[in-house]
């Protein structure tokens, strides 16, 4: 009969425009998702691997030996007289610190073989190196399992990050926290590029160059050279001093700030 209808051919089941069925469209969703996270976590994993090995190599096997500040101030010490002996720091630099491993005896060679003024911008420029890759490194292998893991909470945290990070993160970079910690911890706290950029920028200049000035002398000292005051080595102690409280009172006046911004705002309402 004419006013019969036939069954659909798909047995019942809606399709979408495409001509596949709903639950099919949606399995197949389901199945992307999860080779996703499995995907993420798999580089997570080797982002916690890689930084875990590097740890125990290290510490627990002959190559640590290689890493010791003796050790680099020879290396250096050997290739001081290259012009492309900077070029070797710098590779230093920026091999170690993706892989989670204290930069403090790269800085202390930028010092004693440098000087103070080369070496605090051959520091540096190795910091930033090490700190960008460090980041992209965490970013790039971490971030997408936190970010499928934390979802919406993740988006607030950044949220928060750029309208009040800023200074925290130059905070950071003031306070006595290992270097690999902060970069890992920005990538995977979802800082972005830019602010982790400019904050490192700012935040690791004093510092460093303190640093360098402050083992320069010790050095300079130890082998007899320095026979004059020991001012720059005050200085500087000094002064790396009073950088370990600044953070606490620059958070201190922020606060302040925006207690009294909100007792304006109360009064004026």
């Amino acid at each position: 009969m004419s006013g019969d209808s036939k069954p659909p051919a798909n047995g019942g089941r809606e399709s979408n425009p495409a001509g596949e069925s709903v639950p099919d469209a949606l399995k197949e969703v389901a199945e992307a998702a999860q080779a996703g996270i499995r995907g993420a976590a798999l580089r997570f994993g080797l982002f916690i691997g890689v930084v875990i090995v590097v740890a125990l190599v290290a510490t627990l096997t002959p190559l640590r030996g290689y890493l010791t500040r003796e050790h680099l101030l020879a290396l250096m010490g050997s290739l001081r007289a290259a012009w492309w002996s900077p070029a070797v720091l710098l590779g230093l630099y920026a091999i170690l610190a993706p892989l989670g491993l204290p930069m403090s005896p790269l800085i202390i060679c930028g010092a004693v073989l440098f000087g103070p003024v080369r070496g605090s911008f051959y520091n540096l420029a190795g910091l930033y190196i090490g700190a960008l890759l460090s980041y992209w490194f965490a970013r790039s292998l971490g971030r997408d399992l936190v970010v499928r893991l934390a979802g919406k909470k993740l988006k607030k945290a950044e949220r928060i990050v750029a309208r009040r990070g800023f200074w925290t993160l130059v905070g950071a970079r003031l306070l006595p926290l290992p270097f690999p910690v902060v970069n890992f911890g920005a990538a995977l706290a979802g800082v972005r590029p830019a602010p982790f950029i400019f904050s490192s920028m700012i935040g690791m200049l004093l510092p460093t160059a303190l640093y360098t000035v402050l083992w320069h002398t010790v050095a300079t000292a130890a082998e007899g050279e320095s026979h004059g005051p020991r001012t720059p080595l005050v200085v500087a102690f000094a002064a790396l001093v009073a950088l370990s409280v600044l953070p606490t009172l620059i958070s201190l006046w922020l606060r302040r700030r925006r207690y009294r911004r909100l007792l304006e705002q109360r009064s004026s309402s």
